[in-house]
């Protein structure tokens, strides 16, 4: 056991040598900084062991509220890994802004969205605008369809995996909302502009090609291409 710790050391202190931040050099007040949210983060987790590993509802509210979350929402962010195309944008816009327009559908008990300028005659799926006009404000209407998309506690499905076995049932219901071309590129945008607020240099955008579509069926690789060639130009 001692040969497999020493070996793995070695093998740790060869792989340190390329590591990428070897030429960075901190300034004094990045240090400083540094220590500044390190005792923060160890105040949080004197008040809290389980603060972050605890249940994520339980545990959001005090993460939002916390100095520790105030500084680093204001603090430049190099680089965001991972962001999801198809959970990036803020249920408020695919609410109060994409179902707005008047070729997206609702079907209230498979809780599922299509879009279609042609029509969608599917049994069950009737236009958003349409079931606006049933409720008794569009405010309460919208905020059920927010609620409706909104991940809660205990939402599960036959997913065998822990965590998805949650997000899933999210992912088919808002499907093509996120993935309508046109709302695509305006879900792209918009996210791309927040991040820029956000001070982030680079971003790594988790993206299936072959998703997107139209009302002529799926979209070339080459037009999915020229959407982000668009957004980011």
């Amino acid at each position: 056991m001692g040969l497999y710790h020493q070996r793995k050391q070695h093998m740790v202190k060869l792989g340190n040598k390329d590591h990428f931040s070897n030429d960075v050099i901190l300034l004094k007040k990045a240090i400083v900084a540094e220590k500044k949210l390190f005792k923060l983060r160890e105040k949080m987790l004197e008040e809290d062991p389980v603060i972050m590993t605890g249940a994520y509802w339980q545990k959001l509210p005090k993460l939002l509220e916390s100095d520790l979350y105030k500084c680093l929402n204001v603090m430049p962010k190099t680089v965001v890994h991972h962001v999801h195309l198809t959970a990036a944008a803020h249920i408020d816009f695919l609410v109060d802004k994409l179902c707005y327009y008047d070729y997206v559908y609702f079907n209230e008990k498979e809780q599922m969205f299509k879009v279609n300028k042609n029509g969608v005659d599917l049994p069950g799926y009737v236009k958003v605008n349409t079931l606006r006009q049933f409720w008794t404000s569009a405010t309460s209407f919208d905020e059920h369809l927010k609620n409706s998309i909104l991940l809660h506690d205990g939402v599960e499905t036959q997913e065998h995996h822990e965590v998805w076995k949650y997000f899933q049932p999210k992912f088919f219901m808002a499907n093509e909302l996120y993935n309508y071309s046109l709302f695509f590129e305006k879900i792209l945008y918009r996210v791309c502009k927040n991040m820029i607020k956000q001070m982030v240099t680079v971003i790594e955008f988790k993206h299936i090609f072959g998703g997107l579509f139209d009302e002529d069926g799926p979209l070339s690789l080459e037009r999915e291409i020229a959407i982000f060639n668009r957004v980011r130009e």
